[in-house]
């Protein structure tokens, strides 16, 4: 699993899309993973609620995974997962609130992709 970021995108905060990665092999710092989303993990920390896209990378065992319930069988429901992948998430004091569907992360992803490119220009 790696914790990453969705480039080109700009989040209510200001930064890009937090990810995280479900994943085979670690990735370095730096490294590029191919990926998409499959759920939106709801976290809290106490102050401030933050959105993390979760992805799967573009490998086996994850290429079937489409959608949250699909870890289902992976023997746990999509909030146990959202909760368990929560804690795991480096440096952070998250609390998972709610898992959201892949629609979510989708629209969460094209709304943030749509707020970078009105902000640098790039808009048409």
């Amino acid at each position: 699993m790696g914790e990453g970021r969705v480039e080109d995108t700009l989040d209510p905060d200001g930064r890009s899309v937090r990810t995280l990665v479900l994943m085979r092999e670690p990735a370095r710092p730096g490294d590029e993973v191919a990926a998409w989303p499959v759920a939106l993990l709801h976290l809290n920390d106490g102050r401030h609620d933050v959105d993390q896209v979760l992805c799967v990378a573009e490998a086996e065992p994850f290429i079937d995974l489409v959608d949250a319930t699909d870890l289902r069988r992976w023997h746990a429901e999509p909030d146990v997962w959202a909760t368990a992948l929560g804690r795991l998430s480096p440096g952070t004091a998250y609390r998972v609130t709610g898992c959201g569907s892949r629609r979510e992360a989708d629209q969460l992803v094209s709304d943030a992709r749509h707020a970078y490119l009105r902000l640098t220009g790039c808009l048409e």
